[in-house]
């Protein structure tokens, strides 16, 4: 089982991603339709707006976690869909349908303004901690790294050795030399002088 499932600071991150679009979702049907009077109705609220809330939170956490100026790709395709949704609803002959996309944009925008602000915090406090803490901070991630690092060099070392193993018994086989890529661009290299 991967670690991260059993993480209590993953799923202490995660659960308010997840909730807050349901509770949007959730009050925002409840003052459209009763669940009491008419729960299939109150359903279908309930699922397309949850199900844009949802799009919105990750769409506004991630814009919020970047580092780089993602409005101006996240923007446009917000504004896609939001036009194209008001088209639908404008072009679509009765008042279910606009109920339930007006409300679906309605929460996709809660969600999408409550995202970016949390992605955004997360991440201020994220370069908080690593600026007060320091070094001691990033050592558990840099060993991960160079834990990583190393086991893809152990596997390339391994592959190598595959190869050359394979490679020698082929030359042997069909009686020609083979060069690979690799070795090709090794042979340019050590013909270059060296400055």
């Amino acid at each position: 089982m991967p670690a991260y499932l059993t993480d209590a600071n993953f799923w202490a991150s995660i659960w308010p991603l997840l909730f807050f679009p349901l509770l949007v979702a959730f009050i925002l049907s409840m003052c459209v339709a009763s669940p009491i009077e008419n729960p299939a109705r109150f359903r279908l609220f309930v699922l397309i707006s949850f199900s844009l809330s949802l799009l919105g939170m990750v769409t506004g956490n991630l814009t919020g976690l970047s580092r780089d100026s993602s409005v101006g790709s996240v923007l446009p395709a917000v504004l896609g869909l939001v036009g194209g949704m008001a088209v639908y609803v404008f072009g679509k002959e009765g008042r279910l349908a606009q109920y339930t996309v007006s409300l679906g944009l309605v929460a996709m925008t809660i969600n999408l303004i409550v995202g970016v602000y949390w992605g955004s915090r997360t991440r201020i406090l994220y370069e908080f901690e690593t600026q007060v803490r320091g070094p001691e901070f990033m050592r558990p991630a840099e060993l991960a790294r160079v834990d990583t690092d190393l086991a893809v060099a152990i596997q390339n070392m391994r592959n190598e050795a595959k190869f050359k193993i394979l490679k020698a018994a082929m030359e042997k086989q069909y009686g020609f030399r083979l060069e690979s890529t690799f070795e090709k661009r090794d042979s340019i290299r050590s013909m270059q002088p060296t400055q």
